[in-house]
């Protein structure tokens, strides 16, 4: 799940993990300064120096769409393995992967918890 930041944990003996929402970003809008303290903790090609993932607790959209998304706030790549979305975690419970539960949420709730 963690592919993207392999290279600098293995030098790193610590992590950061930001939320998005009220942190990064205010609605649409990324707040001031975040493009500078990113400057802080990547290199000239925008390669994290310390390992990085990204909080949301918003479920209306998949990582990769999440990653996108903030991707295009910064202005470098942020890889879907290092956005934590609210719903990540249920991935890892496999023997209820095939019970029934009850899924609510947003437009495209459904499509999210197939995936």
């Amino acid at each position: 799940m963690w592919r993207h930041v392999g290279r600098a944990a293995a030098q790193t003996p610590f992590g950061i993990v930001l939320d998005i929402d009220g942190v990064l970003l205010r609605g649409r809008e990324l707040l001031p300064r975040v493009k500078e303290a990113f400057n802080l903790i990547t290199d000239e090609s925008h390669r994290f120096a310390i390992p990085t993932v990204f909080l949301t607790n918003g479920t209306n959209c998949m990582r990769k769409e999440k990653a996108e998304k903030l991707s295009q706030h910064l202005g470098f790549k942020i890889a879907p393995s290092q956005i934590i979305m609210a719903h990540s975690p249920l991935r890892m419970f496999h023997d209820l992967h095939s019970k029934h539960v009850l899924v609510v949420g947003q437009e495209n709730a459904r499509s999210i918890a197939s995936a």
